[in-house]
């Protein structure tokens, strides 16, 4: 299966980017940017993780209840991502979905308070832009580009590439605000979070 490399990854980010533009400045929408991709990141390494678990376990014997229960472990886990964060919840999302994707972050970060403590709970897709929110429509389009990135361990070109992609796109988005600051730079998310999403299972 081939890699996923970073100049494809920041270009699928950039389409992600085009389905807001025509309704936000980079300066509004960049925090979107950053929340679905840390959604999504958390919940196919979750999955991932999950995998790999169930099949340690199984062979030494769990299975039925027991199973299910070590599984629900959040110990287990990088991030534990509750059933309302998972993808597989969002991705099926077509009405209401500013609010489901407001849920969705929420759980993320109440399930994680240790680590995501005022990062994600923050961000609210149906802040008003003008005199309206973003659509249905918009925020369905919006998904249905992380749909197609794949964020499992397995998927990368290179251990970091999130952490690179994550530099690369807030040099983009000081550019596009006339800034280079570093003052520009989300003051919730930082590399160093988005290299702890690539932590091996601690299984």
């Amino acid at each position: 299966m081939a890699k996923l490399t970073l100049s494809q990854l920041t270009s699928l980010l950039f389409k992600a980017c085009d389905e807001l533009r025509g309704n936000m400045d980079a300066s509004e929408y960049k925090e979107y940017i950053f929340g679905v991709l840390f959604l999504k990141r958390c919940s196919d390494l979750f999955d991932q993780q999950r995998e790999m678990l169930a099949t340690t376990l199984r062979k030494r014997g769990l299975d039925g209840t027991r199973l299910a229960e070590a599984l629900d472990s959040r110990d287990q886990y990088t991030f534990f991502v509750p059933p309302e964060a998972r993808w597989n919840t969002v991705r099926h999302l077509k009405v209401d979905v500013g609010n489901g994707l407001n849920r969705a972050l929420g759980e993320l970060e109440r399930h994680n308070k240790d680590l995501l403590e005022d990062v994600l709970e923050h961000i609210n897709f149906n802040r008003k832009i003008g005199q309206r929110t973003l659509s249905d429509d918009t925020l369905v389009g919006f998904i249905q580009v992380f749909e197609s990135i794949p964020l499992r361990d397995e998927n990368f070109e290179f251990p970091d590439l999130l952490g690179a992609a994550y530099e690369y796109l807030i040099k983009y988005f000081a550019d596009s605000a006339g800034k280079r600051r570093a003052s520009s730079i989300p003051p919730r998310m930082s590399s160093a979070r988005w290299s702890r999403s690539s932590i091996p299972n601690r299984a």
